[in-house]
């Protein structure tokens, strides 16, 4: 197996610029976020995932969540939060 190239001292400089930059930005969001929608970054994300994988009807979605609530994998509650945040979508 051929040994790693290392990256130079400026590829390093920049590396760790980007990692900084996208740890602001990651923080920043997060914070927004929370204050915004009630939700970490990380939690928004996932529910964004699942709304763009989601291709189907409201009542075919209705129908899957209580199947995952009868299956003790998802719980329904009050979250004014979400929707409002969901309501900006």
């Amino acid at each position: 197996m051929a040994e790693p190239k290392w990256l130079s001292a400026e590829e390093m400089r920049a590396w760790q610029a980007f990692l900084a930059a996208g740890a602001l930005l990651d923080r920043r969001l997060d914070q927004q976020l929370k204050e915004e929608a009630g939700l970490p970054h990380a939690q928004y994300e996932i529910l964004v995932r699942l709304a763009g994988a989601l291709y189907t009807s409201k009542s075919g979605l209705t129908y899957q969540i209580t199947q995952l609530e009868k299956a003790g994998l998802a719980r329904r509650g009050p979250g004014p939060a979400m929707c409002a945040a969901w309501s900006r979508r």
